[in-house]
């Protein structure tokens, strides 16, 4: 008898499971990314092209080291042993100066979204030194300001670098019915659509087919019934550890 009792928590514990990660997944923002500076999502787009139209490279700033930055495409001339392809490159201070070396490439260009704190970052890599450099650009929207970076933090912890870009161009655009159906609005209709033609369909198989009317017209009428029972209780077995409860009474 345990044995069935823990069975059947098991089994509405999965479908608890299931339905919590949808609502997971549903909090979470996808971002695809179109170059190495633009990126879109269902309903907004972020593209900093525009800052790659004048000088290269665009931003320039000094900390510890002088930092030349390129947000779209190679900085002009390279920096170091690497011509093309630099995003961000680091030179030296010092006199004579030490040989600039590479701390992100374009082709290396990330988006990441922090949903929390609804913070786009956009990161670069170089993976050709040790310890691999990373660079995270912060990217906040500023409508005055046609675009501005300053140092966050250098080397800390050891070959991390972040920045922060203030522009314009860093506010997200919100995606018009004019620019075309998101991916996410097809998936949509997609799934009302499958669940238009379950019910209809199935309730007219039950009733021409089976002879069944009101309720039991109703595909997997009992699954439907017993669903908000069973997620209540697989949600409860999994908050106590997967533990079923020894009060059922004994047969």
């Amino acid at each position: 008898m345990d044995v069935i009792i823990f069975k059947r928590h098991c089994h509405y514990a999965l479908i608890a499971l299931v339905l919590i990660n949808c609502v997971n997944l549903s909090a979470q923002e996808e971002c695809l990314q179109t170059t190495s500076c633009s990126c879109e999502t269902g309903t907004e787009i972020l593209d900093l092209q525009p800052l790659s139209s004048g000088a290269n490279p665009r931003f320039t700033v000094t900390g510890n080291y002088v930092y030349t930055y390129e947000p779209c495409v190679g900085i002009t001339g390279g920096c170091g042993d690497e011509v093309t392809d630099v995003a961000v490159c680091q030179k030296s201070k010092q006199v004579p100066p030490a040989p600039p070396f590479v701390v992100g490439f374009q082709s290396k260009a990330k988006f990441i979204i922090d949903t929390e704190k609804n913070q786009w970052n956009l990161t670069y890599k170089n993976n050709k030194l040790t310890p691999v450099r990373t660079t995270r650009v912060m990217l906040t929207c500023v409508d005055s300001i046609e675009g501005e970076l300053r140092i966050i933090s250098e080397d800390k912890p050891e070959g991390e670098y972040m920045f922060e870009l203030r522009s314009k161009y860093a506010c997200r655009i919100l995606i018009t019915l004019s620019e075309g159906v998101s991916t996410g609005t097809i998936l949509l209709i997609i799934f009302f659509v499958l669940v238009f033609c379950y019910l209809v369909g199935g309730m007219l198989f039950l009733r021409f087919v089976k002879g069944a009317r009101g309720m039991e017209m109703m595909p997997n009428s009992e699954f439907w019934t017993d669903l908000p029972a069973a997620v209540r209780d697989g949600t409860v077995f999994v908050f106590k550890g997967f533990k079923a409860d020894n009060t059922y009474e004994k047969i």
